[in-house]
């Protein structure tokens, strides 16, 4: 590269080395100059001994031109720009190699966010089943996933909120419809306004403040609105306390109501009004779906850092298409039953709100035709944990 021969040569002139040479040991013995044991070459321009620590003589280094018009003294700038040419072409190289391979990284990247941008956009305009191609185990990949799942969701909120004023609007129509015919008919003189007619309206009206109520409370619930006031008590004592109103009618259905109460008092910080709605709630669904000599079981026990109160019955059972809704507003596991033995299908989405405001979780575990559990887990207080 620098235009410049090296040869060695030993003391005995035999030539060791020669960089011009496809050979890199020559072994053979160099051609003299003028009498001398070095080699015969008008190129060469200057020589250096090699000398043994002891100053002993053992070869000599030859420097020559390759080409005669090239001086040495002029190849340290051939060197500089010989280096400076090899890293300018390989600053080029690897600058249009990065060039490339940033572009196709980048549009690796940029299409996926592309393709949700472009599936938000069409989220805003009202398209909720836009969904986007997320494929491999990346980060952009998990933000499709993510984008699939949160578009699910709000899906299925618009779905229930769709729902909710059909369902709203039709338990309100059927109280209203059936109060506004007999109103007419006293007033047209077809119906005399007798004790049992004006209790069948009254009864009407107190089914529409209950359903009032009810949506209120859970909207309450549902938007973190809901005031507790919780005292310290022994889910024991208040359970028994709680269902000793229920006992006629579980007598009235031949419907036995056993109890299973766990040996230390279960101590949690709770709403008495909120948790005797969802104890109340929850055992005459029970009684409802129980048939005659069928059986309902509430027990409490310790679990972990919580205490757990159980209902379960041996009734008609939820169908397993049906459990993951059983929470949600408005909804019937019988479809069959009327508002009048079904409810207006709000009691569940009201008890779930009622236990998660209290820091708690419940659960359903159903087998049809064998009967249902629900689970209520609430936190034991600061001084039993």
């Amino acid at each position: 590269m620098l235009g410049v021969r090296l040869r060695i040569v030993t003391r005995d002139g035999l030539e060791v080395i020669d960089t011009g040479s496809t050979r890199s040991m020559m072994g053979e013995q160099a051609t003299p100059k003028n009498g001398s044991n070095g080699p015969t070459d008008d190129a060469i321009q200057s020589s250096m001994p090699i000398v043994t620590s002891s100053q002993r003589f053992v070869a000599t280094v030859y420097i020559s031109r390759l080409h005669p018009d090239t001086d040495l003294l002029d190849q340290d700038a051939l060197f500089r720009r010989s280096t400076n040419y090899s890293l300018i072409v390989s600053a080029l190289v690897a600058a249009v190699l990065a060039l490339v391979l940033s572009f196709f990284v980048s549009q690796r990247l940029v299409r996926p966010i592309r393709a949700v941008t472009a599936a938000a956009q069409a989220m805003e305009g009202g398209n909720l089943s836009h969904r986007v191609q997320a494929a491999g185990g990346d980060e952009v990949a998990e933000l499709g996933l993510a984008f699939n799942r949160m578009a699910e969701a709000l899906s299925h909120q618009e779905k229930l909120r769709k729902n909710l004023t059909a369902d709203v609007a039709h338990e309100l129509r059927t109280p209203l419809a059936t109060i506004q015919s007999q109103v007419e008919a006293f007033q047209d003189g077809v119906m005399d306004p007798t004790p049992e007619r004006l209790e069948s309206i009254y009864e009407e009206t107190v089914r529409l403040a209950r359903l009032v109520g009810d949506l209120r409370q859970l909207s309450e619930a549902e938007g973190g609105q809901l005031v507790l006031h919780a005292v310290p008590l022994d889910l024991n004592e208040f359970v028994a306390e709680t269902i000793s109103g229920l006992e006629p009618r579980f007598a009235e259905e031949n419907v036995a109501l056993e109890t299973e109460y766990a040996a230390e008092p279960q101590i949690v910080l709770g709403d008495k009004d909120k948790l005797r709605q969802v104890i109340i709630n929850l055992t005459s669904n029970a009684l409802k779906f129980t048939s005659e000599s069928g059986w309902v079981r509430i027990s409490t026990a310790t679990e972990d850092d919580w205490r757990t109160l159980t209902v379960a019955d041996n009734g008609t059972g939820i169908a397993e298409d049906d459990l993951p809704y059983i929470f949600e507003r408005f909804f019937r596991a019988d479809k069959s039953r009327s508002r009048a033995t079904g409810g207006a299908g709000i009691g569940l989405a009201i008890t779930k709100q009622l236990i998660e405001a209290h820091g708690g979780t419940i659960t359903v575990t159903s087998t049809f035709g064998q009967g249902t559990t629900f689970t209520i887990r609430l936190p034991k207080t600061q001084a039993q944990s």
